[in-house]
């Protein structure tokens, strides 16, 4: 019986875990800044309105967040987060 709990809160805590991986949709929506430093970056970069930007996640697995492609008003560029920075950083450019 309480083996059953043990495994039962176990799971229960990772499946809380998952949202907060970094990369994570999750992370993505809900961290600090995460979203939005990304627009704002973006929309300098390309010289586009936020309101015009697109954010295509191009990561693998649990952290399809953690490289993006963005495009917008013609132009696209790839970023990455760098965890130790806590930033964006654009890795290619196409415009």
């Amino acid at each position: 019986m309480i083996k059953s709990i043990v495994i039962g809160v176990t799971l229960l805590l990772c499946s809380a875990c998952g949202s907060i991986i970094i990369g994570s949709e999750g992370w993505y929506q809900t961290r600090a800044g995460a979203k939005e430093s990304l627009e704002k970056q973006a929309s300098f970069d390309l010289s586009c309105e936020v309101a015009e930007i697109q954010v295509t996640p191009l990561g693998q697995g649990a952290a399809p967040y953690q490289t993006v492609g963005v495009s917008g008003c013609g132009k696209k560029v790839k970023y990455i987060w760098l965890q130790e920075k806590h930033q964006w950083i654009a890795n290619t450019t196409q415009n």
